[in-house]
C-alpha cells in the first residue's frame, strides 16, 4: 500500500510538473518575458494575405530545446510549405513591406536581412552597432517594421535602441535611444498611418513612448500598470492601442488612458493587435478557445473552441475525482493534457485571416471573416 502511494504521488507530481507552465503565475510571468525578449515563434502575413511567413527560433520538445535558425513561408489557407531557408541567425522578429516585395528578419545575431519576394533572395544585411561589451554579448534585434510607404525600415533591439534605415538608399538614416543605457528590451515598434511619428513599448510591457524620428525627438513616455506585448497605432492615428496580460488604448497626444483591463483568463500575445488596431486576438490560459474582440469596446466578434482539448481536460478532472474518492489511479488513462504555449498571433492586414504559433513549433490559422 505504502508503494502504490508512493507511485501515486511521483505520477501526481509529474502532471503538476508537466501542467506548471501552463498554470503557474510564475511559469506565466516567466513565458512573458520571453515573449517579450526572445519570442520563440514569430509570424506575419504578406500583404495580399497569400502567404505566412513563421520563424520558430526553438521548439520545445520531449528531448528538451531545439535551436533553429531558419524561417519559412507558408500558401494560405492550407498552410503549404512554399520555401524554407537558412537565415544565419535565430530569428526573433519577421515583417514584409506593404507592397509584399521585401521581407524583413531580425534575430540573435544583431543584424536585420533583406529578402526579395518572390524570388526569396537576400538583397542586403544591416549590422547594428556593437561598440561596447555589452552590446558584443546580448545585444539583437527584437522588433522590425515597415513604414506605411515601404521607405524606412525601424528595428528596436534588446538594448533599448531604435534603428531607422532609408531604404531607397541602402543606409542607416538614425538612431534613437529609449531610455539612456538602461538596457530595456524594444519589444515592439510601429510607426503612425501618416509615416510621420513611431511608437515604441519597452520590454516590462508598461512604459510607452511616441518619437517624430526625423527630428530625433521623444514627443512623449508614459508608463501604465499593464503587462503588453505589442502596440499599435490606430488606423486615424490619434489612439495607441496595447496588448499582452493586459489590454490598453491610450490617447496618442497625451498618453492618457482610455480604456485599460488587466485580462484574467485570457492573454494576448505578440502581433495580437490587427495592424489597424481596430481588433485584438486573445487566447485562454488553458489553451481551450481563442477570441477576436473589438478594441473599441472588447466585445467578442469571433470565437474558437477546442472542443478535445476540452473534452480530455473534463475526463482528467473526471479521473481526478475517481481517484480521490476511490483511491483507484484513474489519471494514469486520463491524463493532464500537453498544452503549448501560445507565443505569436498574426492578422491579415484585411483581417480576414488570424494565424497563431506555439511554442512547439505548431501553427493554426483561421478564417474570422
Amino acid at each position: 500500500m505504502q508503494a502504490f502511494s508512493r507511485r501515486k504521488l511521483l505520477v501526481s507530481a509529474s502532471i503538476a510538473f508537466l501542467t506548471l507552465p501552463a498554470f503557474s503565475s510564475l511559469a506565466f510571468a516567466c513565458m512573458g518575458c520571453e515573449m517579450l525578449k526572445h519570442p520563440g515563434c514569430v509570424v506575419t502575413f504578406s500583404p495580399d494575405g497569400k502567404f505566412l511567413a513563421s520563424a520558430n527560433s526553438y521548439k520545445r520538445t520531449g528531448q528538451g530545446l531545439v535551436y533553429r535558425k531558419t524561417f519559412e513561408i507558408w500558401q494560405v489557407p492550407k498552410l503549404n510549405l512554399w520555401k524554407r531557408l537558412s537565415e544565419g541567425q535565430m530569428v526573433y522578429t519577421i515583417a514584409f513591406s506593404p507592397d509584399g516585395k521585401l521581407l524583413a528578419i531580425g534575430g540573435q545575431n544583431g543584424f536585420v536581412s533583406l529578402w526579395k519576394l518572390p524570388e526569396v533572395k537576400r538583397l542586403k544585411r544591416f549590422k547594428i552597432n556593437r561598440a561596447t561589451i555589452w552590446h558584443r554579448l546580448s545585444n539583437y534585434i527584437r522588433s522590425i517594421a515597415f513604414s506605411p510607404d515601404g521607405k524606412l525600415l525601424a528595428a528596436g533591439t534588446r538594448n533599448g535602441e531604435i534603428y531607422l534605415w532609408d531604404l531607397t538608399k541602402g543606409r542607416l538614416v538614425s538612431v534613437l535611444s529609449t531610455n539612456k543605457g538602461i538596457g530595456r528590451t524594444v519589444a515592439s515598434v510601429a510607426f503612425s498611418p501618416d509615416g510621420k511619428k513611431l511608437v515604441a513599448l519597452l520590454e516590462d510591457g508598461r512604459l510607452f513612448q511616441i518619437w517624430q524620428f526625423s527630428k530625433r525627438q521623444l514627443l512623449g513616455e508614459w508608463e501604465h500598470n499593464v503587462n503588453c506585448f505589442q502596440v499599435a497605432f490606430s488606423a486615424d492615428g490619434r489612439k495607441i492601442v496595447g496588448a499582452g496580460y493586459s489590454f490598453i488604448v491610450c490617447d496618442a497626444s497625451n498618453g492618457k488612458a482610455i480604456t485599460k483591463n488587466h485580462l484574467t483568463d485570457y492573454y494576448s500575445p505578440p502581433g495580437g493587435v490587427s495592424l489597424d488596431g481596430r481588433y485584438v486576438a486573445m487566447i485562454a490560459h488553458s489553451g481551450t478557445s481563442v477570441k477576436v474582440c473589438r478594441t473599441s469596446d472588447l466585445k467578442e466578434i469571433w470565437r474558437k473552441e477546442n472542443h478535445s482539448l476540452k473534452l480530455m481536460l473534463s475526463l482528467n478532472r473526471w479521473a481526478e475525482g475517481v481517484e480521490k474518492r476511490l483511491g483507484l489511479p484513474a489519471t494514469k488513462f486520463f491524463p493532464y493534457p500537453k498544452i503549448p504555449f501560445a507565443f505569436s498571433f498574426a492578422f491579415s492586414k484585411d483581417n480576414r485571416w488570424l494565424a497563431l504559433g506555439f511554442d512547439d513549433g505548431g501553427i493554426r490559422i483561421w478564417r474570422i471573416k
